[in-house]
């Protein structure tokens, strides 16, 4: 008999199945946090007096990796996620807040705001992008990923199946899964809309559905996941 977890929804969800999906989910993670560093680290979007925010920040790995990298970034950083993180992180602040509910910081608070693979969980994402409009400086930074739903294997499956990659039945079920899913054009609009303008916006590598194997492409139609870096002007 197969063992069976419990979501959040309280849905049942076959135990073997989430393990894979949470290997898989981890892989992913290592490539979008490596790729993020890279981008800070090439386009020197981390100064002396870089003020940050890290929202959803989940274990805190991405603040913790930024923190190695950039000593000075030492009492810094506000990490803000729904759940109380399980570690501490040492040079770090924590708050506890939902990000359906808005960003409870002052407005103009952070020169540079990070969003790794948070939006697509929220119920109301362009209140999300509204909120980090309002918490970050005029000229501040926002570095925001997505999943990539334009990918071939996300289209073979909506053809085949009418689900998107990330977006199938059993996936939302899970305990924080995704709920709307985010194409590049729409991306780019909410933050237009918002004042953002778009400095870049390039994918991870790609992978083939439903196993770890990389495809070492980048680009709509292979990467797998969106990576957006935005400027905030005066709109």
């Amino acid at each position: 008999m197969k063992r069976l977890r419990f979501s959040r929804t309280g849905d049942i969800v076959p135990e073997k199945r989430a393990k894979r999906s949470e290997e898989r989910e981890y892989r992913s993670m290592e490539r979008i946090h490596s790729d993020v560093m890279r981008l800070i680290e090439e386009k020197q979007v981390v100064q002396n007096d870089t003020t940050v925010l890290d929202c959803a920040c989940g274990s805190g790995i991405l603040s913790g990796k930024m923190l190695e990298k950039y000593p000075f970034l030492r009492d810094k950083i506000v990490m803000l996620d729904i759940e109380k993180i399980k570690l501490p992180l040492d040079g770090a602040s924590f708050i506890q807040g939902d990000l359906d509910k808005g960003i409870e910081l002052p407005d103009n608070s952070f020169d540079l705001i990070i969003s790794i693979e948070t939006i697509e969980h929220l119920l109301n994402p362009g209140l999300f992008l509204k909120e980090i409009s309002r918490t970050v400086k005029l000229g501040g930074q926002l570095i925001i990923t997505t999943p990539n739903i334009h990918n071939i294997f996300s289209r073979i499956l909506f053809l085949l199946t009418g689900e998107l990659q990330w977006y199938r039945e059993w996936c939302i079920a899970q305990r924080g899964g995704h709920v709307f899913p985010i194409n590049e054009v729409c991306l780019k609009k909410i933050l237009l809309l918002n004042g953002f303008e778009i400095l870049d916006m390039f994918t991870t590598t790609g992978r083939i559905l439903g196993t770890q194997v990389v495809i070492p492409i980048r680009g709509r139609f292979w990467g797998e996941v969106w990576i957006c870096w935005a400027r905030k002007g005066e709109g």
